[in-house]
């Protein structure tokens, strides 16, 4: 949208379609001091998508820009470093109007073992086996209201003391399922790890396509190396982790299967 901005027409309404988290956070970029206006102005016009409701025609969402396309989305809500919703992410099924030729393409997310683990304890990201606290305060976690820590220090504290607040857990759980109902994703439970598995109700959701080689690709991110600690992931993938969700896949097929899949 930056790059293609200096193109863009006034009252134009481009449509820019996505979940309800993203384009509020897309508008809130595109506005003043730093930037005109540009939703209030209609050089852009929201168009938002419903993680998990189901495929949305393009000529459907947005008629007069789409009016011929045979193409339909359907959304699906990710975890992004475990985000309270805060950049919570999207994977987008693209389909011909008959469902035969799809595409996948995945936003920024991470396993769902260490998604809910940075979702349980707001601050594992930064301990990441301390290894942060060895990089020094520009590297080390921002101050963090449900731990009651009001900086770098204070957050290193309280985490060698290991002594957080009694209600970071309560205080956690209606945080989640506020942001849940604000932003429109699934509100998980979150006592266990095993309720909590966002990527891969994705895959669970387009098993049947794979089988059927209808699922032509899929686009997907791996943004670290295999090395990286699982604290220190921050929402993302490595190649070794990829290799771990394509082996929950295998083992979901009913009978083998193959599909092209780009990792950027």
């Amino acid at each position: 949208l930056v790059v293609g901005s200096a193109d863009d027409a006034f009252k134009a309404k481009k449509p820019v379609i996505a979940q309800k988290a993203v384009l509020d956070g897309v508008e809130k970029t595109f506005t003043q001091p730093l930037w005109p206006p540009m939703f209030y102005l209609e050089f852009y016009e929201r168009k938002e998508l419903v993680p998990g409701a189901g495929f949305s025609p393009l000529n459907r969402i947005a008629p007069s820009k789409f009016d011929s396309s045979p193409i339909k989305i359907q959304s699906f809500w990710l975890s992004h470093d475990g985000s309270l919703g805060k950049s919570a992410s999207t994977a987008f099924l693209v389909c011909d109007d008959d469902e035969t030729a799809c595409v996948l393409f995945f936003g920024d997310t991470g396993p769902d073992n260490w998604e809910f683990k940075n979702m349980k304890d707001p601050v594992v990201r930064a301990m990441a086996d301390k290894e942060m606290f060895k990089l020094g305060p520009a590297f080390g976690p921002d101050p963090d209201p449900l731990l009651g820590t009001n900086n770098y220090e204070d957050t290193k504290k309280q985490l060698q003391d290991k002594v957080p607040k009694p209600s970071v857990v309560t205080e956690f759980d209606k945080l989640f399922k506020e942001r849940a109902a604000e932003h429109g994703y699934p509100a998980y439970p979150v006592a266990s790890p095993k309720d909590f598995h966002p990527l891969h109700d994705v895959w669970d959701k387009v098993i049947k396509l794979i089988e059927d080689k209808k699922l032509k690709t899929i686009f997907i991110e791996t943004s670290y190396l295999n090395a990286r600690p699982g604290g220190m992931l921050y929402g993302h993938l490595t190649p070794a982790l990829l290799q771990a969700e394509l082996e929950y896949i295998n083992r979901k097929l009913k009978a083998p299967a193959s599909i092209t899949v780009f990792a950027m």
